[in-house]
């Protein structure tokens, strides 16, 4: 699982593009943090069982657990400002980029650019992306995310795995 070295390295190649689009984020996001937790999840389903079908959706499980987390953590990072100070491009800065116009775009330009001095207005930059739908859609995302997982634990079940301590994850 080089994966999230991959990831890591496509991050950092983006980190001076605003110009992201949701297709890329959702690649680095899968590659970079989803893969470690998809992939602890495979090397446990190997330990614990030899059915293939099993050990494929644990790892699936795991994937979508790691994206939820990941978008989590994304709307953490804006609610708590380290991500604006940080000028980091997430999910919800994503969304804000490529539906908002005019001078709440610019706003957000401006704030996301690493090559613009000085620090963005941190309430005014919360404001833009609570206000554009971004953290809103970041939440639904997330859930998908979630409800893929707890399909599969619900499928899982029907096999007989036991999968209740896994659930706790997606609460």
């Amino acid at each position: 699982y080089t994966t999230a070295c991959a990831g890591q390295h496509l991050d950092l190649s983006l980190t001076s593009e605003t110009t992201v689009s949701e297709d890329t984020y959702l690649r680095v996001a899968s590659m970079k943090s989803a893969s470690t937790i998809e992939c602890a999840c495979h090397i446990g389903a190997l330990l614990a069982t030899a059915r293939q079908g099993s050990v494929d959706s644990f790892t699936l499980f795991g994937h979508n657990l790691g994206m939820a987390s990941q978008i989590a953590n994304d709307i953490q990072g804006i609610n708590r400002g380290n991500d604006i100070i940080g000028r980091k491009i997430t999910l919800p800065v994503v969304f804000a980029l490529c539906h908002t116009e005019g001078e709440a775009h610019n706003q957000l330009d401006f704030a996301f650019n690493k090559q613009f001095e000085p620090m963005p207005d941190l309430t005014q930059t919360k404001d833009l992306l609570f206000t554009s739908g971004a953290i809103h859609y970041a939440m639904i995302k997330m859930e998908v995310f979630k409800q893929r997982a707890l399909d599969i634990l619900y499928e899982l079940e029907k096999t007989g795995s036991n999968v209740e301590r896994l659930r706790l994850f997606l609460e």
